[in-house]
């Protein structure tokens, strides 16, 4: 009987938006782009990944925009109607691999 190993990696990633501007000189700036205020946010998550002998799979589960930061992404097709981006939601996942041989 073989063993199956599990790894717990903890993620915490933030993302930090500058705020977006059209004033001065922008040599690629879009004919309807207009400004966007700076935002940051904060996801939590845990990874759990169990890798046996015949069926390794793995499942995750966690917390995106943690502290429910209003916010419109800058290249947002909503944002000339003002529809901002989701607050905190959650998330769980599970994703097995199948090792199969295709026999031809």
């Amino acid at each position: 009987m073989k063993s199956i190993k599990f790894i717990f990696p903890l993620l915490l990633t933030t993302v930090i938006a500058l705020g977006q501007n059209s004033k001065g000189i922008v040599l690629d700036k879009g004919i309807f782009e207009t400004f966007t205020p700076s935002h940051h946010l904060l996801n939590l998550g845990v990874n759990l990944e169990a890798a046996g002998e015949h069926s390794p799979f793995e499942i995750s589960t966690g917390v995106k925009n943690v502290l429910n930061t209003t916010y419109i992404d800058h290249l947002s097709r909503l944002k000339s109607i003002n529809i901002l981006n989701q607050g905190i939601n959650f998330y769980i996942g599970l994703k097995v691999k199948i090792n199969k041989e295709l026999r031809g």
